[in-house]
């Protein structure tokens, strides 16, 4: 059912299942959420069921930053150019602030070759490139949004502007990279928050910072548990998964407890 989730219903500290848009409830005996951490709680479950202590936990919270994420179809054999790994990494600098500081030509890469794992990804002697670089939602006057807040022509001139510089920077780890792109797609933070719903477009939920707290996958409402990157065990595709069953298991655990 591709319908947003308004609320989870919550009477008496537990959960009951969720509403959607438009007022139909589903009712369910026990609730998931994957959603951005701030927003499960604050925006689905709502204030007034959360003690003061929590909500003030929830808005000081660091968040992790965003991506600028570039997708490629290319017209290359990695294996006939002797390409090897499917995860490389590209520092153009040896200066860390220089990595991290949202300079487009000395950001730092990752750069994914999936269709050398997986062949059926792209056409016989083609391949796949993901790019991935730290950028600020903010970059830039917030990605030069207009007046009114929507992407127009200069949001659009500076991610191209930004991908092409990025994709150029690529190339010193993938020679002709640039000249045999046959599909492009660019994903900047904003693009991210309207496509995953998470708060400024985070990529990895909260911050990892000394001191920082990992929220539990069981919350103050009964019932209601967490998965993926904004609760335990924390951000990455290994630790989203592993998130995902430990969900299950307590779910199972507490049909098991209600039948004792």
């Amino acid at each position: 059912m591709d319908t947003t989730v308004s609320k989870i219903v919550v009477q008496k500290g537990k959960a009951l299942g969720v509403e959607l848009e438009g007022g139909h409830q589903i009712k369910s005996r026990y609730v998931v959420s994957n959603m951005d951490g701030r927003q499960t709680f604050l925006k689905l479950v709502g204030g007034e069921h959360l003690r003061q202590k929590f909500i003030k936990e929830l808005n000081e919270s660091k968040v992790y930053g965003s991506v600028v994420g570039i997708s490629l179809g290319v017209g290359m054999d990695f294996k006939a150019k002797g390409v090897k790994s499917s995860e490389l990494n590209y520092c153009p600098s040896s200066d860390v602030d220089e990595l991290f500081s949202a300079q487009p030509e000395k950001a730092g890469l990752m750069i994914r070759l999936h269709s050398l794992l997986d062949p059926s990804q792209a056409p016989p002697g083609e391949g796949t490139v993901g790019i991935l670089a730290c950028f600020p939602y903010d970059f830039r006057n917030y990605w030069k949004l207009d007046k009114e807040g929507r992407k127009g022509k200069e949001y659009q001139m500076l991610k191209d502007d930004v991908a092409d510089m990025l994709i150029a920077s690529a190339e010193k780890v993938i020679p002709g990279l640039s000249q045999h792109i046959v599909y492009k797609r660019v994903a900047t933070p904003l693009t991210l928050e309207q496509a995953t719903l998470n708060s400024l477009g985070s990529a990895m939920g909260w911050y990892p910072e000394p001191r920082a707290k990992m929220r539990s996958q069981k919350t103050p409402i009964k019932n209601l548990f967490q998965a993926g990157h904004w609760t335990f065990p924390g951000g990455s595709v290994p630790a989203v998964i592993i998130s995902g069953r430990n969900a299950a298991q307590l779910v199972l655990r507490a049909v098991q407890e209600e039948k004792v």
